[in-house]
């Protein structure tokens, strides 16, 4: 292989591994919404981290969906006219400007740098400029209003409408930073005092308009988001036109089951991979955390404590003094282990994002297999039918380990099973492998000539 077709082979993986990517992102971000994640995933402690790292994700992915296709349309200039890569350029000019191909071509250059351009804008609805002007809350620098020091992680009065503020804000797609405690989860329907603290930042709701310095409605980001999504769809009919399927036109019932086909196998793709390496919880290091039987039965005993403590102390003072530090380490404790816990919710969204996707995989990957072949004798004895069959083996590999994952480590993760919940990572991380290189074998597969088209 030269360095010609290792160009045309790697750019085409490259691109539509980027494309996977910036679906993944865009689908495991809607998964998290945080007003709608349920009462499992609203104590999951990881999720503002998730989102913050699918947001970091964005542009670099973009900007390699842009290299991809520029490489791409350059390894085809040069196959096209003939030439080494290096001296292709002319040609590829050319071909931007005076063929339909090129031209498909240029318009999937188009979106590919307006999704890297507008990341912040197309995820959260407004720029990170403003994402940054949100309020700052220094805690140890503020006092009760009778003077008093503030407890660890308590919202003095004066600054709850200001933290309310800041909820608004963000309106749930990050927390407010403080200075010298930790990030306050603060949600916009309820009251003053409902403002909470913990070890890790979870997703916290805001219903109706938001206000203020960056502020933008739910509305404003739907579409927002839709114009990702309109983005997205656009790249990928790009590539599709430049494809086999465009052979006989572009409004044709092959370019739209093309198009499905490139969608559904990328958003499995994206969408396993984002979870196994962003989205899922890692497991703990160190000695395993107790379960819940283990952890209420701590929290009893520390109570107990609590009392005999107590016991014997004449002031009263001093029994609620030690029942609140009880107190305080049983939820110390309960934070701790739910960082640990399974967003069920994301899990839910994703089994059945994945299963929908292989059906639409298979529908549409039989007549695109019919269509390259002709006839099944096709398969065998050339390298299209060769690469075809490379896919479809580590396709059927991947959606058995999908398979598993639906029907049993993810139910027994639900059910606080930690090593299910270990082992579900695992076997995602390993199904995003497989589907990686039945990606490479697509590569392979669209740079030969179908049988039936010879």
């Amino acid at each position: 292989m030269d360095f010609a077709q290792g160009l045309q082979f790697g750019s085409a993986w490259l691109v539509n591994v980027a494309f996977a990517g910036l679906l993944g992102v865009l689908s495991a971000r809607y998964w998290l919404r945080d007003a709608d994640v349920g009462a499992a995933d609203a104590s999951w402690a990881s999720c503002a981290t998730a989102r913050a790292r699918l947001d970091a994700c964005w542009r670099p992915l973009a900007l390699l969906c842009f290299a991809g296709q520029f490489a791409a349309l350059w390894s085809a200039a040069a196959t096209m006219a003939g030439l080494p890569p290096f001296d292709a350029f002319p040609a590829l000019w050319m071909m931007l400007t005076a063929t339909a191909f090129g031209k498909a071509g240029l318009f999937g250059l188009f979106c590919s740098a307006a999704l890297a351009l507008a990341g912040p804008l197309l995820l959260r609805g407004r720029s990170v400029r403003a994402t940054q002007s949100a309020v700052v809350l220094p805690f140890e620098s503020r006092r009760a209003a009778n003077g008093g020091p503030l407890a660890d992680g308590q919202l003095p009065t004066s600054a709850h409408s200001r933290a309310d503020a800041a909820a608004a804000n963000f309106a749930g797609d990050a927390t407010p930073t403080v200075r010298g405690a930790p990030r306050a989860v603060v949600s916009g329907q309820t009251s003053s005092h409902s403002a909470t603290t913990g070890h890790g930042a979870a997703c916290a709701g805001v219903s109706g308009e938001a206000t203020g310095d960056g502020a933008r409605s739910p509305a404003v980001a739907a579409r927002w988001q839709a114009a990702a999504v309109g983005l997205l769809a656009a790249f990928a009919a790009a590539r599709v036109a430049n494809s086999h399927a465009a052979e006989n036109g572009l409004m044709t019932a092959s370019m739209l089951i093309e198009w499905t086909h490139l969608v559904l196998v990328c958003l499995w793709l994206g969408a396993v991979t984002v979870a196994a390496w962003i989205v899922m919880p890692r497991p703990a290091s160190g000695s395993a955390k107790p379960d819940a039987q283990a952890k209420a039965s701590a929290q009893e005993q520390a109570l107990k404590q609590a009392q005999r403590q107590a016991q014997g102390q004449a002031h009263a003072a001093a029994e609620t003094q030690a029942r609140a530090q009880a107190k305080e380490q049983s939820s110390a404790q309960a934070r701790e282990q739910s960082s640990a816990l399974a967003p069920v919710a994301y899990m839910r969204r994703l089994s059945g994002a994945a299963t929908v996707a292989i059906v639409g995989i298979l529908a549409t990957g039989i007549y695109n297999a019919w269509h390259g072949l002709g006839v099944p004798a096709n398969a065998l004895g050339n390298p299209y039918g060769s690469a075809l069959m490379v896919k479809v083996a580590l396709v059927m590999l991947a959606a058995a380990m999908g398979g598993y994952n639906k029907l049993a480590a993810f139910p027994r993760a639900e059910a606080g099973d930690e090593t299910a919940l270990a082992r579900a990572r695992l076997v995602l991380q390993i199904e995003s492998i497989v589907l990686a290189a039945a990606m490479l074998a697509a590569a392979v597969l669209v740079a030969q000539q179908p049988p039936a088209m010879a």
